[in-house]
């Protein structure tokens, strides 16, 4: 009897422990910005195999001869490879934990967990392990960075990685309506990007990433 009651108590604690647990899973299943649990200062960004480690901190180590706290990969490709694959030359877009290996520069064993409160969770393991969870938004700081580089750079990070588009403001100084016709003392300045939202008429419904992230109306005619 004892015996039962300790092969149904392992059961219960297995089926626990593997609450959330997805096996199977897609490329497109990890779409999205993922928070570094470890270095809290890493996020990444995926979409369909594509991803970008962008991380922010006082002192950049990859650049030391040009200092900036603002550290953006390049483009890495992410992918599933069978465990049996020791050329890791078939790449997969579907992926079992128990048979598959994530290939991301290096191929890591990798668990995956469905958690709709607190984001879900992927942990990659090799001779380093890492831990990410999914958020649904980024520090503003990010947002504005990878502006600002994809600007300098001539490329699109913010609108093939998030789907978000920013226009310049291109008046001297632009007040913030909280509706159409309604001023508020919030204002913007030449070239603050801002995100266009919605448009009803001359009137824009914008969001800017500052300090704060700000939503209101303003003129059509304010930015580029």
């Amino acid at each position: 009897m004892k015996k039962v009651f300790f092969i149904l108590f392992l059961t219960a604690l297995f089926s626990f422990c593997s609450l959330g647990q997805k096996l199977d899973i897609t490329l497109d299943v990890l779409n999205g910005k993922w928070h570094n649990l470890i270095d809290t200062n890493q996020y990444v960004l995926i979409k369909d195999g594509k991803t970008l480690i962008i991380s922010y901190s006082t002192i950049n180590l990859y650049n030391l001869d040009k200092y900036s706290p603002f550290y953006l990969g390049g483009y890495n490709q992410l992918h599933f490879i069978s465990k049996s694959d020791s050329t890791w030359d078939v790449p997969k877009v579907k992926g079992n934990s128990n048979d598959d290996l994530i290939l991301w520069g290096s191929a890591y064993t990798y668990y995956f967990e469905e958690n709709v409160e607190l984001g879900d969770l992927l942990e990659l393991e090799s001779t380093n392990r890492f831990i990410y969870r999914r958020v649904t938004s980024l520090p503003n700081i990010y947002i504005l960075e990878l502006y600002k580089r994809g600007k300098k750079e001539g490329k699109n990070y913010l609108g093939d990685l998030l789907s978000i588009k920013l226009r310049e403001i291109v008046a001297l100084k632009v007040y913030i309506n909280s509706f159409p016709n309604k001023s508020t003392k919030l204002y913007l300045i030449k070239g603050d990007p801002v995100e266009i939202l919605e448009q009803k008429g001359e009137w824009l419904k914008i969001r800017y990433y500052g300090k704060k992230t700000i939503e209101g109306w303003i003129k059509k005619r304010d930015v580029e």
